[in-house]
């Protein structure tokens, strides 16, 4: 008898004799009871099974297989003795033992190679599911000749036909008989890494499941399932159709479980739960929980307060008529702007990395940066409707050049995650110093409004929009090289150093040393070593080299100093390549002088000719051509000179003006011409890290030997002029005349900034004025100072130079011991890298390419060659990690499918398939959605179902379901103009629906208002934080630790279900009426049934959080406070003092729509009296004998005129639209 056989029977003595810890026959009383139930399978414990016999262990791991098959026949055989009627009424290859909780659990993202072939057991949440089809297992055909019926197994899913037929041997296709063949229940689903598995900053890994049986269709999309099955293999080919050498990997499954989602994952041990009782009877409970949410940000008690209410949640209800009460709550934060869309793959970035020899800066195409990335890390993509993302943890070192938003300063940014899809429609947008950018229409690009960074999307762009170019761009580190080594272009075995052959001649002198062995070492011939012997001074001294086969020496490393900055200067102005001759072309004899001795220098070599001077030296001469090039039109200069020390940079640039490079007295400015279109704007760049801002243009030539060829130059003009001068001028003793000349002309007369300025300030600089009580008393010296600046906000831009004048006299004008939050914003302004270019031209390009982006950590990179700035959330991230399931997505890349659920093409077969969204597979969790506004407006009405309700139905292309999404929602917006406006409703700020709107219990309002105080507390904060310093009034650690909490969490929603006591239904409920009472007889609705509910989860929540049976009355009151507090933000009229809800339903308020009556009112009478238009002054005294104040009632009437109500058919007059 073989060991199965041995075994079967100990699994049949297993299935009829094995007690549970009760003493039951469990499995014997199932097996009775199959029949009774019509089941075709049974569950198996695995830790049963090996219990009642250790070699089921060994069997299982050695051939997988075959331990199936012994399981299944034992469960036939003992079904056959105790139930035969059954067995003889069903096909017996239908009845399985199902593992489950086998010992080998493997994470999805341990699969390796080695576990092909094995019984596994893996866990994750269902995602896609298709739909079930019936399996061929026994065919039958039956010959189109001759009739023979021919059984045929089905091996592997393959549908497979007989050769030809046994009886007439004809090869001919065969009919399938379905009546006579097998069929067997398939489906394929797919699982991926739950959420509370997933490692930080890692892409869920997901693999495919096969279904078969009575396992199909027993879970759905949004479950968690474990599934024990073996690990099998599928073909992987090529786009073209080839077989490749790599496999492609699924699970056949024999079991799945179904898990409770709620908290069962965390493993809570009897130590946990004594210091979770420890923590719940803390009297101060609450406030160490709320000050262990999100440490790292300061302040915003409220709202964290709030967040950890919505960590905890309320109860869920069903009521006797099947009505479900939600006990999650929604939150949803209005802050500031985040991220962007994409630019074309030919614009390029700055891209800073640490190599071997320190960090480096390179200037390279956004398309080679993304695309290499997701070349290297193939497995870490995530698909997001069409749009491939990369996110980019800590650990890798990838920065880019931004801007900073508050200081509004450059800086270096870690990249944190790129993307790319395709587009077929593009924007270029071109400014009036020369720069262009090719984006998507929805990419995101930031202008100046009311003074404040605000966020447009190119298609939203105009010609009187200002574009931010960074002015100032500071590379500089540490650990950048100070020279630049000339011999890495080479090999290392076509060199030969002269430090080698001194030492080889010290040597030999010294030792007696064979000739050949010191030649071999120094890397050249026995001949050329016994001349260097008997002529050591024909070698330099010092780390020089040559190339083998020639005699000429050059340094091996060349300081980046201020000689040979003037070098490459005049190389990419005037210099050119003639065979193994470097030349220098200019007629200046100063200049002359200053080539050769710089070369001499550092080379050891120079010669004069009467047109300039030159150095012949091989070696150097491909030098220059790798790094630089040659000819006119094709120069260009190495992304590492950006980085290089400030002396060498002036140099460079002083030299290249000195050479191409002219003063203009007409235009006031510095100019240079080229062919080179990229030099221009790398030379540009290199200006920007000196400070100096250049415009460029393009220019026909009118005349000369080059007449009508096309060229670029560059202007520096303004108060650059004067930077220039100061920081860089010229080599040549003329130019720099000329330009000290000009600028002694420009410093003698009033200049008027009308490039560089600031446009679009708002009121800033009256608001300035206004806090600090300048005087504007009749006769008072500040009189006309503040009618000049009534006159500048009228304009709307002025120069940086004169807001800097401005910024003085303000200070000495104002009153002591006055403060203004508005000067110190102009003062940001004045004293910003940035430079506000104007958009002369916008074209729209119909194009098929892939565009990419890049997002770093503080919202905005910098195009290069021009550094235009574009536009690309710390508590929902947090939140995300804390929660025992949470999802964290992005607004911009969430459609419905996304967020609720989709129906798809599976990619093999071609059929529909159900593959749940993020609001599913946070089931039992939380979802946190940041840029909850860049949604699309149709998509965000898709989650209308799951927030309140708390599923996710579908019907699609024959396809209905109901999905849990059981989830709360703590989501992120951002203000429609970039930052919050107090002066406009809550809808005209946010611009969502009052639908979506509604489904929130709380809505919270983050304003970035600038107050001294406690902006110095929160940069104290942020600095000690990266210190690592304690605040004065913060511990060391938060109160209760992350991981912690996130015990303590769990063990509140799974044991702990809180009841409404009378004492606080109470509360609740007077609090409901009294606010309702409050609006008796007026229009205003303070308060819906909505909010009433909202108010029994808080309540609820907070009882959860301090483990308590009953919820209390203060529970009640802290909800009613929370509840208060978001009201007075979003629903407060300002004109009344009293919460409505209207202002978030209709933008008006009841204060205003009753305004509205009445300025209506008056117009109808006043056109009743046989006026057809009305004069606006004499409408507005008719208001005011009508009740309302003059202001009030101009506003309303500009409110009206905007939205169409009113409209005016010339200046001065109004009319009724509906007339």
């Amino acid at each position: 008898m073989s060991s199965y056989d041995e075994s079967q029977e100990r699994f049949e003595e297993f299935l009829r004799t094995y007690k549970d810890d009760q003493g039951t026959l469990i499995y014997w009383t199932r097996l009775q009871q199959m029949s009774i139930n019509d089941e075709t399978s049974i569950s198996i414990d695995f830790q049963d099974l090996i219990s009642f016999d250790n070699v089921f262990m060994a069997l299982a791991a050695e051939n997988p297989s075959k331990f199936i098959e012994t399981v299944n026949n034992a469960l036939i055989a003992v079904l056959r003795v105790e139930d035969p009627d059954y067995v003889s009424s069903i096909d017996t290859s239908l009845l399985k033992a199902r593992i489950t909780n086998y010992s080998e659990h493997v994470p999805l993202r341990a699969i390796r190679a080695k576990h092909i072939g094995k019984l596994v057991r893996v866990s994750g949440i269902m995602m896609r599911a298709s739909e079930v089809k019936p399996l061929l297992v026994q065919a039958m055909f039956q010959c189109r000749i001759c009739d023979e019926k021919i059984p045929q197994t089905q091996e592997e899913g393959r549908y497979t036909e007989p050769v030809r037929c046994p009886l007439c041997d004809k090869k001919t296709p065969m009919r399938l008989l379905a009546q006579e063949s097998q069929f067997r229940d398939w489906q394929k689903v797919r699982i991926q890494e739950s959420p509370d598995e997933l490692p930080p900053g890692q892409m869920p890994r997901s693999i495919d499941i096969i279904l078969e049986g009575d396992i199909v269709d027993i879970s759905r999309p949004g479950d968690l399932v474990k599934v024990t099955g073996i690990l099998e293999t599928t073909p992987d080919f090529s786009r073209r159709g080839g077989r490749l050498a790599t496999f492609n990997i699924f699970i056949e499954a024999n079991g799945v479980e179904i898990s409770e989602k709620e908290h069962e994952q965390i493993e809570i041990s009897e130590e946990d739960e004594k210091q979770i009782r420890e923590l719940a009877d803390d009297p101060y409970v609450h406030e160490r929980i709320v000050a262990s949410i999100a440490p790292s940000i300061q302040g915003h008690t409220t709202i964290k307060e709030s967040i950890a209410l919505l960590l905890f949640g309320g109860v869920s209800k069903t009521l006797a008529d099947g009505t479900k009460l939600r006990g999650k709550s929604n939150i949803l934060m209005i802050g500031d702007p985040g991220t962007g869309k994409s630019i074309h793959g030919n614009e390029s970035i700055f891209l800073g990395s640490t190599t071997d020899k320190g960090f480096k800066w390179t200037c390279k195409k956004i398309a080679n940066v993304v695309d290499s990335l997701m070349n290297k890390y193939p497995g870490e993509i995530v698909h997001q409707d069409e749009t491939e993302i990369l996110q980019l943890s800590e650990d890798y070192d990838f920065h880019t050049m931004s801007l900073n938003p508050n200081s509004l300063k450059t800086q270096k940014s870690r990249i944190i995650e790129v993307s790319r899809h395709k587009t077929d429609k593009l924007i270029r947008v071109n400014t009036a110093s020369g720069r262009s950018v090719l984006m998507t229409p929805n990419h995101s690009l930031t202008t100046l409004h009311n003074g404040c960074l605000k966020v447009l999307t190119a298609q939203d762009l105009n010609s009187n929009v200002y574009l931010p170019i960074a002015r100032n761009i500071d590379f500089y580190d540490e650990s950048i090289p100070l020279k630049v080594d000339i011999g890495e272009i080479f090999s290392e075995n076509e060199l030969v150093n002269a430090n080698i052959i001194h030492d080889q001649i010290s040597y030999i002198g010294q030792n007696h040393g064979v000739v050949q062995k010191a030649a071999k070492t120094a890397n050249v011939t026995s001949t050329t070593m016994r001349m260097y012997i008997n002529n050591p001074t024909a070698v330099p001294i010092g780390n020089w080299l040559r190339r083998k086969h020639d005699t000429s020496w050059f340094p091996n490393k060349v300081p980046l100093d201020e000689r040979f900055g003037r070098i490459i200067g005049f190389y990419l102005s005037e210099g050119n390549i003639e065979k193994t001759m470097v030349r220098f072309t200019n007629f200046d004899k100063t200049i002359q002088k200053t080539i050769e001795s710089d070369l001499k220098v550092l080379f050891g070599k120079a010669s004069v000719f009467k047109r300039g001077v030159y150095i012949c030296q091989a070696s150097i001469c491909q030098w220059f051509l790798k790094m630089f090039d040659t000819g006119a039109g094709e120069k260009k200069l190495p992304d590492q000179f950006l980085t290089a020390p400030l002396g060498f940079r002036r140099s460079l640039l002083s030299a290249y003006f000195s050479g191409d490079g002219w003063v203009e007295e007409k235009s006031a400015s510095v100019n240079a011409l080229s062919k080179s279109k990229e030099l221009v704007y790398q030379l540009s760049d290199l200006l920007s890290t000196v400070g100096i801002f250049a415009r460029i243009k393009k220019k026909k030539l009118q005349s000369g030997s080059y007449k009508n060829r096309m060229y670029y130059e560059i202007q520096i003009n303004g108060e650059e002029l004067f930077e220039f001068n100061r920081q860089i001028g010229f080599v040549s003793t003329t130019k720099q005349e000329r330009l000290e000349n000009l600028i002694d002309i420009l410093s003698k007369r009033q200049r008027y900034q009308s490039h560089d300025i600031i446009p679009n300030f708002g009121k800033l600089c009256i608001q300035a004025t206004n806090d600090v009580e300048i005087s504007a008393k009749r006769g008072s010296p500040t009189r006309g100072f503040l009618g000049e600046i009534r006159g500048k906000t009228y304009r709307q831009r002025m120069g940086r130079k004169y807001l800097c004048n401005l910024i003085e006299r303000m200070t000495e004008f104002r009153l002591k011991g006055t403060h203004s939050d508005a000067m110190e914003r102009l003062r940001i302004l004045s004293k910003s890298d940035i430079f506000w270019d104007k958009i002369t031209k916008i074209e729209h390009i119909n194009e098929n390419t892939v565009v990419y982006d890049v997002g770093t950590d503080n919202g905005h990179f910098i195009v290069a060659n021009g550094n235009l700035i574009v536009h690309n959330s710390q508590i929902l991230k947090f939140v995300a990690g804390l929660a025992v399931r949470a999802l964290y997505t992005s607004g911009k890349g969430s459609s419905a499918a996304g967020l609720t659920a989709a129906v798809i093409h599976d990619a093999d077969s071609g059929a529909m398939t159900l593959e749940a969204g993020a609001l599913v597979l946070a089931d039992q969790g939380i979802a946190c959605i940041d840029e909850f506004d860049k949604m699309d407006p149709t998509d965000r009405t898709a989650i209308h179902e799951a927030m309140e309700q708390h599923t996710v139905s579908i019907a699609k292309a024959g396809i209905v379901a109901t999905l849990n999404a059981r989830t709360s929602i703590l989501a992120a917006a951002n203000p429609t103009l970039g930052r919050y406006e107090s002066s406009l409703s809550v809808q005209d700020n946010i611009r969502l629906p009052f639908t979506i709107l509604s489904r929130f219990d709380l809505i919270w309002i983050m304003v970035d208002t600038i107050e001294a105080t406690r902006d110095r507390e929160l940069a104290q904060f942020i600095l000690n934080m990266h210190q690592m310093k304690r605040s004065k009034d913060a511990p060391l650690t938060p109160p209760v630790s992350q991981e912690f909490l996130k015990k303590y969490i769990g063990y509140a929603n799974r044991y702990v279900i809180p009841q409404l006591t009378p004492e606080a239904a109470e509360v609740i409920e007077n609090f409901y009426v009294d606010l309702r009472r409050s609006a008796e007889g007026g229009s205003a609705v303070p308060i819906t049934a909505r909010q009433l509910e909202s108010l029994v989860r808080l309540a609820e929540a907070r009882a959860k959080m301090a483990l308590q049976p009953k919820v209390s009355k203060e529970d009640a009151q802290a909800a009613i406070r929370l509840m208060e507090e978001s009201l007075r933000m979003v629903a407060l009229d300002r004109v009344t003092g009293k919460i409505d809800i209207d202002k978030l339903v209709s933008r008006m308020s009841a204060s205003q729509r009753s305004s509205s009556d009445i300025i209506i009112k008056a117009i109808r009478d006043m056109e009743s009296e046989g006026t057809s238009t009305v004069n606006k002054d004499a409408l507005v005294q008719k208001a005011v004998s009508m009740g309302l104040a003059k202001e009030q009632a101009e506003e309303v009437i500009e409110k009206l005129l905007a939205e169409g109500i009113l409209y005016s058919p010339r200046d001065g007059k109004i009319r009724h639209s509906q007339n």
